[in-house]
């Protein structure tokens, strides 16, 4: 689920900033062009957290080769 790009609270849809942020930064209340440049670098940052979250990361060791042997040849 995405976060508040500054505390980190849960938001919904396509939302950079939850509600209390929203109303604590009275600047990022404009359009995206007219925000100061931290929060400009902050929502790029929280772009690409969210980009990444999706994808899922398999970790095996050398040491389980079953585990290897299937990840190579299939089952």
């Amino acid at each position: 689920m995405p976060e508040c790009m500054i505390c980190g609270r849960r938001v919904g849809g396509d939302c950079w900033l939850c509600c209390y942020c929203e109303h604590g930064y009275p600047a990022l209340a404009r359009t995206y062009r007219q925000w100061p440049a931290w929060a400009k670098f902050m929502r790029e940052e929280e772009q690409r957290r969210r980009r990444r979250m999706y994808y899922q990361v398999q970790i095996i060791t050398c040491a389980d080769s079953a585990a290897v042997d299937r990840l190579l040849y299939g089952d």
